[in-house]
């Protein structure tokens, strides 16, 4: 679908860890900072806005309807809409800093929770966040303005996830990331559940790679297969060929790009209840997360995968249920390029409709759903991901044990 009014988008990183383009992205994967950056800018390209992505390219050029260019080559920024941002080394904002920029808006693009060196929030109209739980470390942390954010989830690329779709072992569990986030834990659901059963394997996707480090020796256990850094494109098809997805881990993800990429393969995930992963898994409907630290949480992981196994219609209701969860990336860009349009209209709050429950101010709804004008705070399907997935987290876990 083609915009309405097309706007003239850049993108600026300097990040120097990872040189990266979208078929990087497609053939060899990379983490979630980047992947945001890239799909975003494809998709809004595809609306029809001139893009224009200054970055760690691997070659200056066109490619996919974006104009690649590195950013040591940036002299000046000019466009409509400016988006700044840093997810890996040097973590900075100082080159973008020093860039003359003329623009009718100024947005950063916010990965994680410490603030990027140099960065200094009231230097944005709008600061950019994939989760509410990343709004209140942006507001709380970073001293940013409650009413500079605009919060929007992640999204996937549907074409991935076609037919034909690959037969699925439901003996097969799934980790993918950074070892560090949950890796241990994986494995160690891994060997309760083969002390039952010694179908049960572990396919481990990932590793240090995904920061730009190089890779190091993973244990070797029995059951355990690690198939290295995959492109986003045959991640997903093997993501379809697993039952279950672990992401048990303690780090206090800002998304959740892992989990939301297994979701929609039609994996059933079992993580942790930090960060977002509460706005990302609505617990026991399309997905389970377990409150307390990893190591606490692995028995509870065993059991629920191998009641679920004895409930196969339960299973499928979860898995369908997970597999529409996520946003396509179309719906992402649609999104910003609204909020866009009606930030340079004036922001005008919306006469009427519903409330934020936690403000009270309007509500304005995009595409990604409903968002609260004043405190930035993101709703989808009437009822805010958070406080849903903490009403419904009890009651699941129980309904399982039973």
């Amino acid at each position: 679908m083609i915009d309405p009014q097309p706007l003239a988008i850049d993108f600026y990183c300097a990040d120097a860890h990872i040189a990266y383009d979208e078929r990087r992205l497609d053939e060899h994967g990379v983490g979630g900072g980047i992947t945001t950056r890239i799909r975003l800018a494809h998709a809004l390209a595809a609306r029809g806005h001139r893009v224009q992505a200054w970055v760690n390219c691997v070659q200056p050029g066109w490619q996919g309807g974006v104009h690649y260019r590195h950013f040591s080559e940036a002299s000046a920024l000019r466009a409509d809409v400016v988006l700044y941002g840093s997810s890996g080394q040097p973590y900075s904002l100082h080159s973008a800093n020093a860039l003359p920029v003329q623009a009718r808006l100024r947005g950063l693009l916010a990965f994680g929770q410490p603030m990027p060196a140099g960065c200094q929030p009231a230097n944005y109209d709008y600061i950019y966040t994939a989760s509410n739980f990343m709004r209140s470390c942006v507001t709380q942390m970073w001293g940013a303005a409650a009413r500079q954010i605009f919060s929007c989830p992640r999204g996937v690329v549907p074409q991935f996830y076609a037919a034909p779709v690959p037969e699925r072992d439901p003996f097969r569990l799934a980790y993918s990331g950074h070892p560090e986030k949950g890796l241990a834990a994986a494995l160690a659901v891994l060997q309760l559940l083969r002390a039952v059963d010694a179908r049960f394997h572990l396919q481990v996707f990932g590793g240090h790679a995904l920061w730009g480090q190089p890779e190091a020796p993973q244990p070797a256990q029995a059951g355990v297969h690690y198939c290295g850094v995959l492109g986003q494109r045959a991640l997903a098809r093997a993501l379809q060929g697993c039952g279950f997805a672990l992401a048990l881990q303690t780090r206090q993800e800002p998304f959740g790009m892992a989990v939301l990429e297994a979701q929609r393969a039609g994996c059933v995930v079992i993580g942790s209840a930090v960060g977002a992963f509460p706005e990302i898994v609505s617990a026991g409907v399309d997905g389970f997360l377990l409150p307390g630290a990893p190591a606490a949480a692995v028995a509870a992981a065993a059991e629920i995968i191998l009641e679920l196994l004895q409930q196969p219609q339960r299973l499928q209701a979860v898995r369908t249920a997970a597999q529409c969860a996520a946003l396509p990336w179309d719906v992402v860009a649609a999104a910003y390029a609204q909020h866009w349009a009606w930030a340079l209209r004036g922001a005008i709050p919306p006469a009427g409709g519903p409330a934020c429950a936690q403000c009270g101010a309007p509500l304005q709804e995009f595409a990604s759903g409903l968002h609260c004008v004043r405190c930035g705070a993101y709703t989808r399907g009437g009822v805010a991901p958070a406080a849903a997935t903490r009403s419904a987290l009890q009651p699941a876990m129980q309904a399982v044990s039973a």
